[in-house]
């Protein structure tokens, strides 16, 4: 082989490594849903620091909605900022706490003013009415599409590479 060749080769095989490198290495970083215990990977949302997402479900006792607003920290922690909710009960806020601000607004009680950081939220998924829903930019990705009633599920923002992002999100199993 001539030199002309081994030079075309290589920058052939240098040009193939960094496109691998570009589309598998994690350098996005997204809102992921990661099964429990097992760890697959069922979506990842293209985020960025300081974006906001809900998360909407059907209280299991109560059988109202909840609406829980969350941002996405600069440190990729999750940021409650604010739940809506229509009772008193089991798992939901009774107070506010010291900084945060409690309002009624047509009949709901919300709960606003809130900075309360996660690193990590642990779901499980409702087996009869949760009918959990997470929001991002406008587009909802009902869980129902992407975990089965019952499953845990692993909410967080880290990186992932862009095949991750396309196949779970864009032209994978993902559609909102």
């Amino acid at each position: 082989m001539n030199i002309r060749r081994k030079r075309i080769a290589a920058l052939l095989v240098a040009a193939v490594g960094l496109a691998g490198a570009a589309l598998f290495a994690p350098t996005r970083l997204a809102l992921t849903a990661t099964l429990e215990p097992e760890g697959g990977l069922m979506l990842a949302v293209p985020v960025r620091a300081d974006d906001p997402f809900e998360i909407r479900f059907i209280h299991s006792v109560h059988r109202t909605p909840v609406i829980e607003s969350y941002r996405v920290g600069k440190d990729r922690s999750l940021v409650l900022e604010q739940v809506v909710y229509d009772s008193y009960g089991i798992g939901n806020p009774s107070s506010p706490e010291p900084g945060e601000r409690f309002r009624i607004e047509d009949g709901k009680l919300v709960i606003e003013q809130m900075d309360r950081r996660f690193r990590v939220l642990r779901l499980r998924m409702g087996r009869e009415v949760a009918n959990h829903e997470l929001t991002v930019a406008g587009r909802t990705y009902p869980h129902a599409d992407w975990s089965e009633p019952g499953r845990r599920i692993r909410l967080e923002a880290k990186r992932v590479s862009v095949w991750d992002v396309w196949r779970l999100t864009s032209g994978g199993a993902a559609h909102g």
